[in-house]
C-alpha cells in the first residue's frame, strides 16, 4: 500500500502520483505552492523506527541541505525542502526535467534482460562521465566542511539523464563524510559498481571513480562489466588484477587506448588510479578521440532497446502526425498562393 494517497496534499505539497520506490520509502511526483514540481521522497512507515534506515534518509537530507546551500551544482540534485518534524518525514528536492534513469538508457533496468543494452555514442558517454566526474570532485575536495563526502554508491540508477542529455547524481542515503558513519560500513554500496575496498569498509574518493568506470565501460559495451553477487564481482576484480586486465582490453576490441584509461582508473590498487575524477574524464574522452571515436558533444540521446508494453512507443506514430500537420499547413498554403491571380486575392 503506498505511503501517500494519490492524489493528496502533504504540507505544502501536492502529491500527484507514486514514481519510484527505494531503499528508504517511496518517491512521489509532486507540485510546490509556487508552481515548482519536485520529486518528494517519503520514509516509509515500516521503517521510521530502524535507526539504521533513519540514519541513511537524515543523512541525505543534511548533504543535499547543507550543499545546495554552499553551491548549486548543476550535476548534484538540487534540496527543496524536508520535515523531520513529524511523520510522514519526507525530502523534497527538484525535478529533473524529462528524467530518464540512465539504467532504462542503457538497458540495465526490467523488463530488459539485465546487461543487454546497447553501447552508447563514444560523445554521450564522455558527456555523462564528465559531468559526474565534476560532481563527484565537488563531493570529495569542494564542500568546506563536509568534503571528503564518498558517494559510496555510483552506479546507472543513481544517473538521471534530463530531456538537454546532461546528468544528474542522486541517492546520497549512503554517503560517507566526516560528519557520518556507521558501526559496520562493510559492503555498502552495490556489488557489480563497489571498488574492492568497499567490502572491507576502507573506502577513499577514489573509490567513487573505480565505480564511475565501471559505469563507463558498461555504456561503451552496452554489458554490466561485474556480476550482482558481491562474492562473484570481488573474485572477478582480482581475476581483472591477476591477468592484467586482460577482459577489459578483449571488450573494448580495437579501442586500446580507452582500455589503457579504464584499466588505470579500475586499479585494484586507490593509489594507483587518477588524482581525480575529472583528471579520468579528460583522459577518457582524449583516449576515445585517439581510438577513432567521434567525441563531439551530443545532446542526443542513445534510444534504449524498446519493449512492446513501453510508453515510448507513442512517441513514433505522435511524431508523424506532426510532420504530416506540418506539410498539410505547407500545401494549403502553396494552394492559396497559386490561386491568388486568379481570384484576385
Amino acid at each position: 500500500m503506498p505511503e501517500l494517497p494519490v492524489p493528496s496534499k502533504l504540507g505544502r505539497f501536492e502529491v500527484i502520483e507514486l514514481i519510484g520506490v527505494g531503499l528508504t520509502g517511496e518517491v512521489y511526483q509532486a507540485r510546490d505552492r509556487n508552481g515548482a514540481m519536485v520529486a518528494l521522497k517519503v520514509l516509509a512507515r515500516s521503517k521510521q523506527r530502524d535507526p539504521t534506515v533513519f540514519g541513511y534518509f537524515t543523512n541525505e537530507q543534511t548533504l543535499l541541505r547543507e550543499m545546495t546551500h554552499h553551491r548549486r551544482h548543476p550535476h548534484i540534485v538540487e534540496y527543496v525542502a524536508d520535515n523531520l518534524v513529524q511523520p510522514p518525514y519526507y525530502l523534497a528536492t527538484r525535478l529533473v526535467e524529462g528524467a530518464r534513469g540512465l539504467d532504462a538508457i542503457i538497458g540495465d533496468r526490467m523488463p530488459l534482460p539485465v546487461g543487454k543494452g546497447a553501447p552508447q555514442p563514444a560523445a554521450f558517454v564522455v558527456r555523462v562521465i564528465s559531468q559526474i566526474a565534476s560532481a563527484l570532485d565537488y563531493l570529495h575536495s569542494g564542500h568546506p566542511t563536509y568534503s571528503p563526502i564518498i558517494h559510496r554508491d555510483v552506479k546507472p540508477s543513481n544517473i538521471l539523464i534530463d530531456a538537454s542529455g546532461n546528468a544528474v547524481l542522486i541517492d546520497f542515503s549512503i554517503a560517507s563524510h566526516p560528519h557520518y558513519a556507521l558501526i559496520n560500513e562493510k559492503t555498502l554500496g552495490t556489488p557489480g559498481y563497489m571498488a574492492p575496498e568497499q567490502y572491507t569498509g576502507e573506502e577513499v574518493p577514489a573509490s567513487d571513480q573505480f565505480a564511475l568506470a565501471l559505469v563507463a565501460l558498461h555504456m561503451l559495451t552496452g554489458r554490466r562489466p561485474l556480476p550482482d553477487k558481491a562474492t562473484a564481482a570481488l573474485r572477478q576484480i582480482e581475476r581483472w588484477r591477476d591477468t592484467r586486465y586482460d577482459d577489459i582490453t578483449q571488450m573494448l576490441d580495437h579501442r586500446i587506448h580507452t582500455a589503457d584509461v579504464l584499466i588505470r582508473a579500475l586499479a585494484h590498487n586507490p593509489a594507483h588510479r587518477y588524482e581525480s575524477c575529472e583528471a579520468f574524464a579528460d583522459r577518457l574522452r582524449r583516449a576515445l578521440a585517439q581510438d577513432g571515436e567521434d567525441v563531439r558533444d551530443a545532446a542526443r540521446i542513445h534510444p534504449v532497446p524498446e519493449m512492446p508494453s513501453q510508453p515510448a512507443r507513442l512517441s513514433i506514430p505522435y511524431s508523424w502526425i506532426g510532420i504530416s500537420v506540418v506539410m498539410l499547413i505547407a500545401l494549403i498554403v502553396l494552394i492559396v498562393a497559386a490561386l491568388s491571380p486568379a481570384t484576385g486575392a
